[in-house]
Protein backbone atom coordinates (compact mmCIF):
# COMPACT_ATOMS: atom_id res chain seq x y z
CA UNK A 1 0.00 0.00 0.00
CA UNK A 2 1.69 3.44 -1.03
CA UNK A 3 2.02 6.50 1.00
CA UNK A 4 -0.92 8.18 -0.07
CA UNK A 5 -3.39 5.55 0.07
CA UNK A 6 -2.61 4.77 3.65
CA UNK A 7 -2.82 8.46 4.26
CA UNK A 8 -5.99 8.60 2.90
CA UNK A 9 -8.05 6.87 5.63
CA UNK A 10 -6.54 9.62 8.60
CA UNK A 11 -9.49 12.32 9.56
CA UNK A 12 -7.63 13.71 12.72
CA UNK A 13 -6.81 16.97 12.56
CA UNK A 14 -3.01 18.10 12.47
CA UNK A 15 -0.79 18.97 15.67
CA UNK A 16 -1.90 23.01 15.62
CA UNK A 17 -5.38 23.79 14.14
CA UNK A 18 -4.95 25.51 10.88
CA UNK A 19 -6.60 26.64 7.66
CA UNK A 20 -6.04 22.96 6.44
CA UNK A 21 -4.84 19.10 7.03
CA UNK A 22 -2.98 16.58 4.88
CA UNK A 23 -6.06 15.16 4.45
CA UNK A 24 -7.66 18.57 3.07
CA UNK A 25 -4.40 18.24 0.99
CA UNK A 26 -5.50 15.28 -0.47
CA UNK A 27 -8.94 15.94 -1.39
CA UNK A 28 -7.97 19.43 -3.03
CA UNK A 29 -5.21 17.60 -5.23
CA UNK A 30 -8.22 17.56 -8.41
CA UNK A 31 -7.93 21.40 -7.83
CA UNK A 32 -4.33 21.71 -8.33
CA UNK A 33 -2.43 19.63 -10.45
CA UNK A 34 1.00 21.22 -10.17
CA UNK A 35 0.86 19.85 -6.35
CA UNK A 36 -0.29 16.20 -7.47
CA UNK A 37 2.65 16.23 -9.90
CA UNK A 38 5.25 17.37 -7.19
CA UNK A 39 3.99 14.77 -4.66
CA UNK A 40 3.89 11.76 -6.94
CA UNK A 41 6.88 13.30 -9.51
CA UNK A 42 9.02 9.99 -9.24
CA UNK A 43 12.29 11.59 -9.98
CA UNK A 44 14.77 11.55 -7.27
CA UNK A 45 14.92 15.64 -7.10
CA UNK A 46 12.53 17.84 -7.95
CA UNK A 47 11.14 21.67 -7.67
CA UNK A 48 8.45 23.32 -6.89
CA UNK A 49 8.77 27.12 -8.25
CA UNK A 50 6.23 29.48 -8.65
CA UNK A 51 4.49 32.56 -7.42
CA UNK A 52 3.38 33.70 -3.65
CA UNK A 53 0.54 31.43 -2.35
CA UNK A 54 0.83 28.93 -5.22
CA UNK A 55 0.85 26.17 -2.68
CA UNK A 56 4.59 25.04 -2.30
CA UNK A 57 5.76 25.31 0.87
CA UNK A 58 2.15 23.06 1.35
CA UNK A 59 3.15 20.67 -1.33
CA UNK A 60 6.80 20.53 0.40
CA UNK A 61 5.51 19.35 3.90
CA UNK A 62 2.90 17.42 2.44
CA UNK A 63 5.63 15.29 0.08
CA UNK A 64 7.50 14.94 3.66
CA UNK A 65 4.69 13.22 5.55
CA UNK A 66 3.29 11.09 2.90
CA UNK A 67 7.23 9.91 2.11
CA UNK A 68 7.84 9.65 6.44
CA UNK A 69 4.65 7.41 6.66
CA UNK A 70 5.96 5.28 3.66
CA UNK A 71 9.24 4.84 5.18
CA UNK A 72 9.73 3.32 8.52
CA UNK A 73 12.48 4.05 10.38
CA UNK A 74 13.81 6.74 7.96
CA UNK A 75 15.87 9.80 8.60
CA UNK A 76 14.46 13.43 6.98
CA UNK A 77 15.21 17.07 7.06
CA UNK A 78 13.14 20.00 6.12
CA UNK A 79 15.61 23.55 6.01
CA UNK A 80 15.33 27.06 5.20
CA UNK A 81 18.32 29.41 5.45
CA UNK A 82 17.37 31.05 8.75
CA UNK A 83 15.79 29.30 11.44
CA UNK A 84 13.13 32.08 12.23
CA UNK A 85 11.95 32.14 8.97
CA UNK A 86 12.10 28.48 9.37
CA UNK A 87 9.98 28.20 12.38
CA UNK A 88 7.46 31.03 11.47
CA UNK A 89 6.58 29.45 7.92
CA UNK A 90 7.69 26.14 7.18
CA UNK A 91 7.53 24.29 10.74
CA UNK A 92 4.50 25.92 11.40
CA UNK A 93 3.03 24.57 8.47
CA UNK A 94 4.11 20.84 8.73
CA UNK A 95 2.43 20.86 12.43
CA UNK A 96 -0.80 22.25 10.49
CA UNK A 97 -0.56 19.23 8.62
CA UNK A 98 1.59 16.48 10.54
CA UNK A 99 -1.39 13.93 11.59
CA UNK A 100 -1.45 13.86 15.57
CA UNK A 101 -2.02 10.04 15.99
CA UNK A 102 0.80 9.71 13.85
CA UNK A 103 3.65 10.65 15.67
CA UNK A 104 4.87 13.24 18.22
CA UNK A 105 6.22 16.63 18.34
CA UNK A 106 9.55 17.03 20.35
CA UNK A 107 9.87 21.07 20.41
CA UNK A 108 13.53 20.87 21.99
CA UNK A 109 14.84 18.92 19.02
CA UNK A 110 12.96 20.22 16.46
CA UNK A 111 11.79 16.72 15.52
CA UNK A 112 8.75 15.16 14.56
CA UNK A 113 8.90 10.94 15.24
CA UNK A 114 6.46 9.51 13.60
CA UNK A 115 4.97 6.01 14.81
CA UNK A 116 6.34 3.90 12.03
CA UNK A 117 10.20 5.55 13.74
CA UNK A 118 10.76 8.02 10.68
CA UNK A 119 12.23 11.37 11.93
CA UNK A 120 11.65 14.92 10.64
CA UNK A 121 14.59 17.13 11.70
CA UNK A 122 13.94 20.72 11.24
CA UNK A 123 17.52 22.74 10.64
CA UNK A 124 18.37 25.82 9.58
CA UNK A 125 20.94 25.81 6.55
CA UNK A 126 23.64 28.96 6.79
CA UNK A 127 27.01 27.43 6.94
CA UNK A 128 28.47 30.15 8.15
CA UNK A 129 27.74 28.31 11.39
CA UNK A 130 30.51 25.89 11.84
CA UNK A 131 28.23 23.74 14.34
CA UNK A 132 25.48 23.71 10.95
CA UNK A 133 28.22 22.43 8.42
CA UNK A 134 29.61 19.99 10.88
CA UNK A 135 25.46 18.32 11.38
CA UNK A 136 25.09 18.00 7.83
CA UNK A 137 28.10 16.50 6.92
CA UNK A 138 27.28 13.97 9.46
CA UNK A 139 24.28 12.89 8.37
CA UNK A 140 22.97 9.93 6.45
CA UNK A 141 19.60 10.97 5.41
CA UNK A 142 16.65 9.20 3.26
CA UNK A 143 15.53 12.82 1.97
CA UNK A 144 15.86 16.15 2.37
CA UNK A 145 13.26 19.30 1.48
CA UNK A 146 14.20 22.71 1.48
CA UNK A 147 12.04 25.61 1.31
CA UNK A 148 12.90 28.86 -0.76
CA UNK A 149 15.72 26.96 -2.30
CA UNK A 150 17.27 30.20 -4.09
CA UNK A 151 17.85 31.67 -0.46
CA UNK A 152 20.55 28.74 -0.31
CA UNK A 153 24.17 28.62 -2.20
CA UNK A 154 24.95 25.81 -4.63
CA UNK A 155 27.06 24.96 -2.63
CA UNK A 156 24.49 24.08 0.69
CA UNK A 157 22.38 22.15 -2.30
CA UNK A 158 25.83 19.78 -2.87
CA UNK A 159 26.12 19.57 0.45
CA UNK A 160 22.65 18.23 1.05
CA UNK A 161 22.40 15.81 -1.87
CA UNK A 162 25.83 13.69 -0.70
CA UNK A 163 23.73 13.62 2.93
CA UNK A 164 20.73 11.42 0.77
CA UNK A 165 22.50 7.80 1.43
CA UNK A 166 20.20 5.78 3.78
CA UNK A 167 20.35 2.39 2.61
CA UNK A 168 17.16 1.21 4.00
CA UNK A 169 15.27 4.14 2.84
CA UNK A 170 12.69 3.14 0.24
CA UNK A 171 12.89 6.54 -1.91
CA UNK A 172 16.35 8.83 -1.36
CA UNK A 173 14.74 11.94 -2.54
CA UNK A 174 15.47 15.82 -2.66
CA UNK A 175 12.65 18.41 -2.64
CA UNK A 176 12.79 22.07 -3.14
CA UNK A 177 10.33 24.56 -3.22
CA UNK A 178 10.37 28.31 -4.01
CA UNK A 179 10.37 32.01 -5.58
CA UNK A 180 11.85 32.47 -9.23
CA UNK A 181 14.97 34.55 -8.97
CA UNK A 182 16.00 34.50 -12.18
CA UNK A 183 18.22 32.13 -14.12
CA UNK A 184 20.35 31.14 -10.80
CA UNK A 185 21.26 27.19 -10.05
CA UNK A 186 17.80 26.41 -9.14
CA UNK A 187 16.77 27.14 -12.84
CA UNK A 188 20.42 25.68 -14.22
CA UNK A 189 19.43 21.90 -12.64
CA UNK A 190 16.47 21.76 -12.53
CA UNK A 191 14.18 23.99 -15.65
CA UNK A 192 17.01 24.73 -18.09
CA UNK A 193 16.19 22.97 -21.27
CA UNK A 194 19.80 22.61 -22.37
CA UNK A 195 20.99 21.61 -19.02
CA UNK A 196 23.06 18.13 -18.79
CA UNK A 197 21.04 15.00 -20.02
CA UNK A 198 21.59 13.21 -16.66
CA UNK A 199 19.62 16.01 -15.00
CA UNK A 200 16.84 16.14 -17.52
CA UNK A 201 16.33 12.45 -16.48
CA UNK A 202 16.89 13.08 -12.72
CA UNK A 203 15.54 16.83 -12.06
CA UNK A 204 12.15 17.52 -12.55
CA UNK A 205 10.68 21.19 -12.37
CA UNK A 206 7.53 22.41 -11.69
CA UNK A 207 5.93 25.61 -11.81
CA UNK A 208 3.03 27.78 -10.85
CA UNK A 209 1.70 30.88 -10.67
CA UNK A 210 -0.05 32.73 -8.02
CA UNK A 211 -3.49 32.48 -9.88
CA UNK A 212 -3.30 28.21 -10.19
CA UNK A 213 -4.78 28.21 -7.10
CA UNK A 214 -8.30 28.44 -6.89
CA UNK A 215 -8.64 28.17 -3.20
CA UNK A 216 -6.87 32.14 -2.92
CA UNK A 217 -9.50 34.81 -1.85
CA UNK A 218 -10.11 37.00 -5.44
CA UNK A 219 -8.84 40.07 -3.14
CA UNK A 220 -5.52 39.05 -2.51
CA UNK A 221 -4.62 38.17 -5.78
CA UNK A 222 -5.93 41.88 -6.97
CA UNK A 223 -4.41 43.40 -3.99
CA UNK A 224 -1.10 41.78 -4.91
CA UNK A 225 -1.56 43.00 -8.85
CA UNK A 226 -2.19 46.71 -7.51
CA UNK A 227 0.43 46.64 -4.93
CA UNK A 228 3.63 44.92 -6.57
CA UNK A 229 5.70 46.48 -9.63
CA UNK A 230 5.78 44.88 -13.10
CA UNK A 231 8.60 43.24 -12.85
CA UNK A 232 7.91 42.09 -9.66
CA UNK A 233 4.90 40.52 -9.99
CA UNK A 234 6.00 39.12 -12.94
CA UNK A 235 8.86 37.18 -10.62
CA UNK A 236 6.42 36.60 -7.35
CA UNK A 237 2.79 36.33 -9.09
CA UNK A 238 3.23 34.73 -12.60
CA UNK A 239 6.47 32.72 -11.26
CA UNK A 240 9.09 33.87 -14.34
CA UNK A 241 12.68 33.48 -14.66
CA UNK A 242 13.30 37.09 -16.24
CA UNK A 243 15.96 38.08 -14.34
CA UNK A 244 16.67 41.84 -12.77
CA UNK A 245 18.26 44.27 -14.81
CA UNK A 246 19.23 47.84 -14.94
CA UNK A 247 17.74 50.17 -12.02
CA UNK A 248 16.32 48.53 -8.54
CA UNK A 249 13.29 50.90 -8.37
CA UNK A 250 12.41 51.17 -11.66
CA UNK A 251 9.40 53.50 -11.11
CA UNK A 252 11.55 55.88 -8.86
CA UNK A 253 11.22 59.22 -9.92
CA UNK A 254 11.82 62.87 -8.23
CA UNK A 255 8.76 63.73 -9.92
CA UNK A 256 6.22 61.38 -7.91
CA UNK A 257 8.69 60.31 -5.08
CA UNK A 258 9.92 63.53 -4.00
CA UNK A 259 8.25 66.35 -1.95
CA UNK A 260 9.35 70.21 -2.21
CA UNK A 261 10.64 70.60 1.38
CA UNK A 262 10.43 74.13 0.49
CA UNK A 263 6.70 74.68 0.49
CA UNK A 264 4.03 73.80 2.70
CA UNK A 265 1.78 70.70 2.31
CA UNK A 266 -1.89 69.49 3.74
CA UNK A 267 -0.75 66.63 4.33
CA UNK A 268 1.50 67.75 7.25
CA UNK A 269 -0.86 70.34 8.26
CA UNK A 270 0.20 72.75 6.29
CA UNK A 271 4.06 72.42 7.33
CA UNK A 272 6.88 71.91 5.09
CA UNK A 273 8.03 68.64 7.05
CA UNK A 274 5.76 65.36 8.80
CA UNK A 275 4.61 66.50 12.32
CA UNK A 276 6.29 66.14 15.87
CA UNK A 277 3.50 63.48 16.65
CA UNK A 278 4.49 60.89 13.99
CA UNK A 279 6.88 58.20 15.20
CA UNK A 280 10.48 58.14 13.09
CA UNK A 281 12.12 55.10 11.91
CA UNK A 282 16.34 55.03 11.52
CA UNK A 283 18.35 52.93 9.31
CA UNK A 284 21.86 52.97 9.28
CA UNK A 285 24.88 51.71 6.84
CA UNK A 286 27.66 52.02 9.04
CA UNK A 287 30.69 53.42 7.02
CA UNK A 288 34.17 52.54 6.83
CA UNK A 289 37.69 53.87 5.52
CA UNK A 290 36.13 53.06 1.91
CA UNK A 291 32.39 54.03 2.06
CA UNK A 292 30.80 57.08 3.61
CA UNK A 293 28.00 56.47 6.42
CA UNK A 294 24.09 56.69 5.46
CA UNK A 295 21.52 57.04 8.16
CA UNK A 296 17.99 58.08 7.15
CA UNK A 297 15.15 59.20 8.88
CA UNK A 298 11.68 58.69 8.25
CA UNK A 299 8.10 59.64 9.42
CA UNK A 300 5.47 57.13 9.61
CA UNK A 301 1.79 58.84 9.18
CA UNK A 302 -1.12 57.24 10.67
CA UNK A 303 -1.85 55.58 7.69
CA UNK A 304 1.65 53.72 7.03
CA UNK A 305 2.84 56.22 4.48
CA UNK A 306 6.80 56.70 4.60
CA UNK A 307 7.92 60.33 4.56
CA UNK A 308 11.60 60.63 4.94
CA UNK A 309 12.51 64.17 6.03
CA UNK A 310 16.36 64.12 6.88
CA UNK A 311 19.52 62.08 6.44
CA UNK A 312 23.04 61.77 7.77
CA UNK A 313 25.73 61.10 4.90
CA UNK A 314 29.38 61.53 4.73
CA UNK A 315 32.97 59.83 5.01
CA UNK A 316 35.58 60.42 7.27
CA UNK A 317 32.98 61.45 10.28
CA UNK A 318 33.47 61.01 13.73
CA UNK A 319 31.21 58.78 15.48
CA UNK A 320 30.58 61.96 18.11
CA UNK A 321 29.21 63.95 14.73
CA UNK A 322 26.78 61.56 13.65
CA UNK A 323 25.38 60.91 16.92
CA UNK A 324 24.73 65.27 17.17
CA UNK A 325 23.40 65.04 13.84
CA UNK A 326 20.70 62.05 14.27
CA UNK A 327 19.84 63.82 17.59
CA UNK A 328 19.58 67.21 16.10
CA UNK A 329 17.84 65.88 13.27
CA UNK A 330 15.03 63.43 15.27
CA UNK A 331 14.38 66.43 17.35
CA UNK A 332 11.50 65.86 19.98
CA UNK A 333 10.05 63.06 17.78
CA UNK A 334 9.48 59.47 18.97
CA UNK A 335 12.02 56.98 17.90
CA UNK A 336 9.66 53.76 17.07
CA UNK A 337 12.90 51.51 16.58
CA UNK A 338 16.22 52.58 14.87
CA UNK A 339 18.20 49.56 13.02
CA UNK A 340 21.55 49.37 11.77
CA UNK A 341 24.64 46.83 9.60
CA UNK A 342 25.83 44.89 13.00
CA UNK A 343 28.40 43.54 11.18
CA UNK A 344 31.02 46.72 12.81
CA UNK A 345 29.70 45.86 16.21
CA UNK A 346 32.71 48.51 17.33
CA UNK A 347 30.98 51.39 15.72
CA UNK A 348 27.55 50.25 17.12
CA UNK A 349 28.64 49.74 20.47
CA UNK A 350 30.22 53.96 20.41
CA UNK A 351 27.18 54.87 18.79
CA UNK A 352 25.39 53.70 22.27
CA UNK A 353 27.55 55.50 23.80
CA UNK A 354 26.60 58.44 22.40
CA UNK A 355 23.20 57.75 23.02
CA UNK A 356 22.02 56.15 20.05
CA UNK A 357 20.47 52.72 20.89
CA UNK A 358 19.19 50.46 17.75
CA UNK A 359 18.97 46.87 17.45
CA UNK A 360 20.72 44.58 14.17
CA UNK A 361 18.78 45.06 11.29
CA UNK A 362 17.06 41.99 9.13
CA UNK A 363 19.33 42.25 6.42
CA UNK A 364 17.93 39.61 4.43
CA UNK A 365 18.54 41.76 0.44
CA UNK A 366 15.84 39.79 -1.76
CA UNK A 367 13.36 40.08 0.59
CA UNK A 368 13.75 43.63 1.70
CA UNK A 369 14.57 44.66 -1.81
CA UNK A 370 10.85 43.45 -2.66
CA UNK A 371 9.44 45.47 0.18
CA UNK A 372 11.24 48.36 -0.89
CA UNK A 373 9.95 48.14 -4.48
CA UNK A 374 6.34 47.67 -3.23
CA UNK A 375 6.70 50.76 -0.66
CA UNK A 376 7.98 52.50 -4.09
CA UNK A 377 5.32 51.49 -6.20
CA UNK A 378 2.54 53.65 -7.37
CA UNK A 379 -0.67 51.93 -6.41
CA UNK A 380 -3.81 52.77 -8.81
CA UNK A 381 -5.76 53.39 -5.42
CA UNK A 382 -4.24 55.25 -3.82
CA UNK A 383 -4.12 59.57 -3.78
CA UNK A 384 -1.16 61.54 -4.12
CA UNK A 385 -0.39 63.74 -1.43
CA UNK A 386 1.28 65.99 -2.87
CA UNK A 387 0.52 66.63 -6.44
CA UNK A 388 -3.29 65.86 -7.20
CA UNK A 389 -2.36 65.49 -10.78
CA UNK A 390 -0.62 62.37 -10.35
CA UNK A 391 -2.78 58.75 -10.90
CA UNK A 392 -2.18 57.07 -7.71
CA UNK A 393 0.48 57.13 -5.35
CA UNK A 394 3.33 55.49 -3.93
CA UNK A 395 3.71 54.79 -0.14
CA UNK A 396 7.50 55.97 0.62
CA UNK A 397 8.24 59.26 -0.04
CA UNK A 398 12.02 61.36 0.46
CA UNK A 399 12.75 65.33 0.83
CA UNK A 400 14.37 67.21 -1.10
CA UNK A 401 16.66 68.10 1.51
CA UNK A 402 18.00 64.63 1.36
CA UNK A 403 19.85 65.01 -1.78
CA UNK A 404 22.44 61.80 -1.12
CA UNK A 405 19.09 59.52 -0.51
CA UNK A 406 17.36 60.84 -4.03
CA UNK A 407 20.45 60.49 -5.98
CA UNK A 408 21.77 57.09 -4.66
CA UNK A 409 18.27 56.01 -4.98
CA UNK A 410 17.75 56.88 -8.72
CA UNK A 411 21.08 55.23 -9.89
CA UNK A 412 20.67 52.10 -7.80
CA UNK A 413 21.13 49.24 -10.08
CA UNK A 414 21.61 45.63 -10.36
CA UNK A 415 25.09 44.30 -10.74
CA UNK A 416 26.10 42.19 -13.65
CA UNK A 417 29.64 40.04 -14.22
CA UNK A 418 32.49 40.94 -16.40
CA UNK A 419 30.50 39.65 -19.58
CA UNK A 420 27.48 41.82 -18.95
CA UNK A 421 25.14 38.72 -17.09
CA UNK A 422 22.80 39.83 -14.62
CA UNK A 423 24.01 38.14 -11.27
CA UNK A 424 20.89 38.73 -9.36
CA UNK A 425 22.33 41.16 -6.72
CA UNK A 426 22.27 44.55 -6.71
CA UNK A 427 25.67 46.28 -7.13
CA UNK A 428 27.50 47.86 -4.42
CA UNK A 429 27.92 51.50 -5.86
CA UNK A 430 24.90 53.95 -4.74
CA UNK A 431 24.19 51.43 -2.31
CA UNK A 432 24.22 53.18 0.81
CA UNK A 433 21.23 55.27 1.46
CA UNK A 434 19.18 52.87 0.00
CA UNK A 435 20.26 50.19 2.38
CA UNK A 436 20.04 52.59 5.30
CA UNK A 437 16.53 52.70 4.45
CA UNK A 438 16.16 49.18 3.56
CA UNK A 439 17.37 48.12 7.33
CA UNK A 440 15.00 50.81 8.53
CA UNK A 441 11.48 50.00 6.68
CA UNK A 442 12.64 45.95 6.36
CA UNK A 443 13.04 45.94 10.15
CA UNK A 444 10.17 47.92 11.47
CA UNK A 445 7.80 48.07 8.35
CA UNK A 446 5.05 45.12 7.00
CA UNK A 447 4.07 44.57 3.64
CA UNK A 448 2.26 47.26 1.93
CA UNK A 449 -0.34 44.59 0.80
CA UNK A 450 -0.96 44.10 4.62
CA UNK A 451 -1.24 47.69 5.57
CA UNK A 452 -5.15 49.31 4.84
CA UNK A 453 -5.77 51.52 1.84
CA UNK A 454 -6.80 55.06 3.60
CA UNK A 455 -10.92 55.02 3.67
CA UNK A 456 -13.12 58.12 1.82
CA UNK A 457 -13.89 59.58 5.39
CA UNK A 458 -9.90 59.84 6.65
CA UNK A 459 -9.24 62.00 3.70
CA UNK A 460 -7.73 65.11 5.75
CA UNK A 461 -9.15 67.53 3.42
CA UNK A 462 -13.02 66.85 3.59
CA UNK A 463 -14.85 68.74 6.35
CA UNK A 464 -16.68 67.25 9.21
CA UNK A 465 -20.17 66.90 7.47
CA UNK A 466 -18.27 64.73 4.67
CA UNK A 467 -16.27 62.76 6.67
CA UNK A 468 -19.66 62.11 8.71
CA UNK A 469 -21.35 61.10 5.61
CA UNK A 470 -18.48 58.79 3.79
CA UNK A 471 -18.26 57.09 7.32
CA UNK A 472 -21.93 56.46 7.82
CA UNK A 473 -22.38 55.28 4.27
CA UNK A 474 -19.17 52.83 4.74
CA UNK A 475 -20.94 51.69 7.47
CA UNK A 476 -24.31 50.65 5.93
CA UNK A 477 -22.54 49.07 2.99
CA UNK A 478 -20.54 47.14 5.83
CA UNK A 479 -23.94 46.04 7.06
CA UNK A 480 -25.17 45.16 3.60
CA UNK A 481 -22.54 43.09 3.36
CA UNK A 482 -22.45 41.20 6.54
CA UNK A 483 -26.68 40.81 5.70
CA UNK A 484 -27.59 36.86 4.87
CA UNK A 485 -30.81 35.40 4.99
CA UNK A 486 -31.17 32.46 7.49
CA UNK A 487 -32.87 30.22 4.97
CA UNK A 488 -30.63 29.48 2.07
CA UNK A 489 -32.61 27.20 0.18
CA UNK A 490 -35.02 29.06 -2.17
CA UNK A 491 -38.68 29.12 -0.92
CA UNK A 492 -41.88 29.54 -3.23
CA UNK A 493 -45.09 31.17 -2.48
CA UNK A 494 -46.84 27.99 -1.21
CA UNK A 495 -44.14 27.28 1.71
CA UNK A 496 -44.23 30.71 3.28
CA UNK A 497 -48.44 29.90 3.17
CA UNK A 498 -47.33 26.75 4.90
CA UNK A 499 -45.19 28.20 6.93
CA UNK A 500 -47.46 30.87 8.14
CA UNK A 501 -50.26 28.75 8.86
CA UNK A 502 -48.66 26.67 11.21
CA UNK A 503 -47.88 29.16 13.47
CA UNK A 504 -45.35 30.58 15.94
CA UNK A 505 -42.64 27.21 17.11
CA UNK A 506 -43.23 26.79 20.85
CA UNK A 507 -39.70 27.81 22.73
CA UNK A 508 -37.95 24.99 23.80
CA UNK A 509 -35.06 25.31 26.39
CA UNK A 510 -31.17 23.70 24.51
CA UNK A 511 -30.16 20.70 26.75
CA UNK A 512 -26.76 22.10 27.69
CA UNK A 513 -28.66 24.97 29.22
CA UNK A 514 -28.68 24.75 33.06
CA UNK A 515 -29.24 26.65 36.11
CA UNK A 516 -27.26 27.51 39.03
CA UNK A 517 -28.47 28.54 42.42
CA UNK A 518 -27.41 31.44 43.84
Amino acid sequence: MTAITAITAIFLMGLIQGEIDIFGVLESLDKMPQQRQFISAPQQNAAYVGGQGSGKSIALCSTAILNALDDPNGYSLIGRLHMPALESTTMKTFLELAPEDQGRWHASKKMFRFANGHDVIFRHLDITDPKIVGHIKSLNLSAAYVDEATEISLEVYYLLVGRIRRKTAKRRIMRLASNPAGHDWVWKHFFDPKRRPELLDSNLGITASTMDNPFLPAEYVQNMLNTYPEDWAQRFIHGSFNDFSDVVYKEFTEATHVWNADKRHAVFGGETEPPLEWPVIIGIDIGSDMDPWACTIDAVAPNGTLFQYAEVYGSSLLIAEIAAQIHEKVGGRRIFGMAYDYANRQAALELAEHGIFGQPAIKEVRPGLFKMAQYYHIDPRLEHPFDPEVKGSPRAFISSRCVNSIRETGAYKWHKDRSGNPTGEPAHDNSHSPDARRYAIHTFRPFPEKTPVPRKWENPELDALSRMYWRDEERFQDRSMRFSPRAREHRTIQDWQQMAAAGPRRFQRPRYSKFVRV
